[in-house]
């Protein structure tokens, strides 16, 4: 009567209790329509008694710095925004997967409860609560499986997106493996998707929201696929078997020496620039160049050098961007695969949400030219710019 009412425009300020559910297979059709009927339900009291592990932490502040809102709004606005994804058309051919929505509403619904104990990973405590909230509420078999396995695994596409290298064929792997179907994927992508977004405004930047759908693309391609080769040399010789077309001189000593990674990700029209930068930085020069992104608000810093003879460059490098408070994104690093190694190495930053300033270029250029071959230079540039290289990593919370 609620979810009816509320789709007739009338709004029921406050109900009777349920007592008995009658139908609950309804019921749930019902609860799992959207985010109108779900905020119908709540103002009148109704979806505490379906769904009292949702209302033990309806109004729980969640304890990090990131999330604007309560467990319990931040749910209802995760909601709100699948359905808006739905009717304006937006990731239409992702949703075109989904023939049956409801494990992902009921994901969604459920994906946040295990904040309530603290004494576990919330989607690993949320999961367990899942499947005994599905049965209880008689959910199918295969429903409540993919409920719970999506609530189990809901951080995983934004993990995988901010810490791998999205042109490594290991990266996919499991995650194929995991999801097995496709429904699933997409149902993964589009709660990840309205999850994020919900957080706050500014959490779901266009660098993000772009490695969400470049993870989502490649890893699609992927399901279905009887067998994903283990062996890195299956990739290599496929990824040289395409670029080796038309390429000669330098560009061939690039597609020799350089790893597989590199050649996936890498646009093929760069090839030539890259061999160039790789034949300067033999010959002792650093060469670092900028390629601002208007639209998404960031610079694209390429870095050109010989290696160190240990791990260590790519801190450098970081250590010097950390002192200049320059945002990092993204960052693929490669190095040739010869006797006295180069890194050519792409970092994606901003500066204060906008790409970097001329000035800040000339800087960052100036001081990577000339620190990067001693730990101790940058450490020194650290502390000239109030930074303390020995710091410990901490936490601060503020309630």
């Amino acid at each position: 009567g609620v979810c009816r009412a509320i789709r007739l425009g009338l709004k029921v300020a406050s109900a009777p209790s349920l007592g008995d559910a009658g139908d609950i297979a309804r019921t749930v059709g019902w609860f799992t329509r959207g985010s109108r009927e779900l905020r119908a339900l709540d103002q009148c009291g109704l979806l505490s008694e379906l769904l009292p592990e949702l209302e033990a932490c309806m109004r729980l502040p969640s304890n990090d710095s990131v999330h604007r809102y309560s467990v319990g709004e931040h749910t209802l606005r995760v909601i709100e925004s699948l359905d808006h994804s739905r009717s304006a058309g937006r990731d239409e051919g992702v949703w075109s997967e989904v023939s049956n929505p409801r494990p992902l509403i009921l994901a969604a619904l459920l994906h946040d409860v295990g904040k309530v104990d603290k004494s576990a990973p919330h989607s690993e405590t949320g999961a367990r609560i899942a499947e005994e909230v599905c049965r209880r509420l008689g959910v199918s078999d295969d429903e409540r499986s993919t409920t719970v396995w999506l609530v189990l695994h809901h951080l995983d596409l934004v993990h995988i997106a901010r810490t791998h290298d999205l042109a490594h064929p290991s990266t996919y792997r499991k995650l194929v493996k995991d999801c097995e179907r496709a429904d699933r994927l997409a149902m993964l992508f589009l709660l990840t998707l309205a999850d994020t977004e919900s957080v706050g405004p500014g959490v779901l930047t266009p660098q993000l929201e772009a490695s969400l759908r470049e993870l989502y693309s490649r890893a699609r391609e992927l399901i279905g696929v009887e067998a994903i080769p283990d062996d890195p040399a299956v990739f290599r010789s496929e990824a040289e078997r395409r670029l080796r077309a038309g390429v000669q001189g330098d560009i061939e000593e690039l597609l020799r020496t350089m790893p597989t990674h590199y050649l996936l990700a890498t646009p093929t029209e760069l090839f030539p620039l890259h061999a160039d930068y790789i034949k300067r930085a033999s010959e002792g020069e650093t060469i670092v160049q900028f390629q601002h992104d208007q639209d998404a608000n960031t610079t694209e810093v390429t870095i050109c050098t010989r290696d160190l003879p240990a791990p260590g460059l790519l801190s450098r490098i970081f250590g010097i961007i950390y002192a200049l408070d320059i945002s990092v994104h993204a960052a693929r690093a490669a190095s040739t695969e010869t006797k006295d190694s180069i890194a050519l190495d792409t970092i994606t930053v901003s500066f204060q949400g906008k790409p970097l300033p001329v000035g800040l270029c000339r800087v960052l250029s100036s001081e990577l030219k000339k620190r990067l071959g001693s730990g101790e230079e940058v450490d020194e540039f650290l502390r000239s710019h109030g930074k303390d290289p020995n710091r410990a990593q901490t936490m601060l919370t503020h309630t």
